[in-house]
């Protein structure tokens, strides 16, 4: 059974090339969930920390803070052939001054994971527009908070959708580099209208970047 624990996380996603030691850490984001298969598990899907791999943890100032060896989820291969590619899907608890997270193959950084700078002083709300449907499908809208900024490095922005009647917001959109999104109005049948929220991640925490609601049907 996967092992779940509630706290305060973060959930890093990335690539790595087994054969040519080499990886891209592709997004971060905060998270209060973390789910992890047991060690049979791990196994049986294919998943394992191989040699050479591991996230070292630093504050802004490059100190380590921590060093970790993530599980790696092998991509499927030919009979006989042995795995080149794999995904990394790790959720490691958040640690006080953590701003950078650095990829490793045998000790040597690939690549670097920089926190985006926290946002300015900007006004409490931002409203959000949706767009024209486009001809060949009524239901899909571009959404898009005024003012967007172009786009940020370290920042990402998750899009949430709070239907008409429900309970919990649904996540329709992570890691975008911009508060957009293209939205199906479908996806929420027997709603009239949702609350919409952008979240703003600088991949350590978030904020509410804009939320409004929304007509769903015309």
């Amino acid at each position: 059974m996967p092992k779940l624990e509630t706290g305060e996380f973060v959930n890093i996603v990335g690539s790595v090339d087994l054969e040519k030691g080499t990886g891209e850490i592709i997004y971060v984001n905060p998270s209060t969930v973390s789910i992890s298969p047991d060690e049979a598990e791990a196994t049986s899907l294919g998943a394992a920390p191989p040699p050479g791999f591991e996230i070292a943890i630093q504050n802004a100032q490059g100190t380590e803070l921590s060093r970790i060896r993530p599980v790696i989820n092998i991509s499927t291969c030919e009979e006989g052939e042995a795995p080149k590619t794999g995904l990394i899907n790790e959720d490691i608890a958040i640690i006080p001054g953590m701003k950078r997270l650095v990829l490793l193959y045998n000790g040597q950084p690939v690549n670097v994971f920089e926190a985006g700078a926290a946002s300015p002083a900007a006004p409490a709300t931002r409203s959000l527009t949706m767009g024209a449907a486009p001809p060949d499908n009524q239901h899909r809208r571009t959404l898009s908070s005024a003012g967007t900024a172009p786009a940020e490095k370290g920042i990402s922005y998750t899009v949430q959708v709070l239907p008409e009647g429900a309970s919990a917001w649904q996540t329709i959109a992570v890691g975008r580099q911009t508060p957009a999104v293209e939205f199906d109005r479908n996806q929420f049948p027997g709603s009239r209208t949702a609350q919409v929220r952008i979240l703003r991640s600088t991949g350590f925490d978030d904020e509410i970047f804009a939320q409004e609601e929304i007509k769903l049907s015309d």
